[in-house]
């Protein structure tokens, strides 16, 4: 692969790192990771879900979608579920045009 080109890759992957989106992703991660009653929840729900797969249940539906609501009331998950949409989004403008651009120089070939 060309070098120049792996250079503007590498400049654009230095941009996302540097952007605002990606930031506030990352100290929301960091700020949810630590935060315990969010990862008891989490995992409540996840382990939930899992029963859910093995024994369907109607009281087990129930509970979860109450563990889901408790933990979409918490601002700060809220917060990084916003900010991984934003970031998700960004990526896959970049994701879209990088494909736009493959096809462009397939079909010129």
């Amino acid at each position: 692969m060309n070098n120049d080109i792996i250079k503007k890759i590498d400049a654009l992957i230095t941009n996302i790192k540097e952007s605002s989106e990606y930031k506030n992703y990352v100290s929301l991660t960091n700020k949810i990771s630590n935060n315990k009653d969010i990862n008891s929840l989490v995992n409540e729900i996840k382990q939930i879900e899992k029963d859910l797969v093995r024994r369907p249940s109607i009281l087990k539906e129930e509970e979860l979608k109450q563990k889901e609501k408790e933990l979409n009331s918490i601002p700060i998950y809220l917060d990084y579920k916003e900010s991984c949409d934003n970031l998700n989004n960004m990526l896959l403008i970049i994701k879209n045009r990088m494909d736009k651009f493959v096809k462009e120089l397939i079909i010129e070939e």
